[in-house]
């Protein structure tokens, strides 16, 4: 690849490869939360990025702990840009079998990983919110924490976008 022109603090996008990766934004949070919505609500956990060009493409990874939603009912997680739900469908959904198990009174409380990836196409170069969302089939479910509801259980949440030049 021939080198086009440098800019300010580096290339210009205008001479990157499609495909190249033009930025990277990233979002944590620690707080976990105990729900009982059956309709998707907002974890806390988001970003904001702004598409250099209306052909670029936004790939979102999530990463976050998952307690277990009680009475067997399953806990679905999704991405929104803005008010829009992206959609993850049910490869996302049902994590009933993370559940607790123990021997006698002594329960074993369990928080399994979740991860979730999506590749985007806004065809926008406004600032775009990225956000986290969850909802139950029933009962309760954690997010970013165990079902005991211990602050010990809670880890780092990561949301990251990466855009990928069109």
């Amino acid at each position: 690849m021939a080198l086009t022109k440098v800019i300010g603090d580096g290339l210009a996008t205008s001479g990157l490869p499609t495909g190249s990766v033009l930025q990277v934004v990233q979002g944590t949070l620690i707080t976990g939360i105990s729900f009982t919505d059956t309709s998707y609500r907002a974890t806390g956990l988001n970003l904001t990025i702004t598409p250099s060009s209306t052909s670029s493409k936004i790939l979102l990874n999530t990463s976050f702990g998952s307690g277990y939603p009680t009475s067997n009912h399953g806990i679905t997680y999704t991405f929104y840009r803005g008010s829009t739900n992206l959609d993850l469908s049910s490869p996302r959904t049902g994590f009933a079998n993370v559940g607790h198990s123990g021997i006698g009174s002594t329960a074993t409380y369990f928080m399994r990983q979740i991860s979730l990836t999506l590749l985007d196409s806004p065809s926008s170069t406004s600032e775009l919110t990225y956000a986290v969302y969850c909802k139950v089939s029933g009962g309760t479910g954690y997010w970013n924490m165990n079902e005991n509801g211990d602050a010990d259980s809670r880890q780092t949440a990561i949301i990251t976008a990466m855009e990928i030049g069109g």
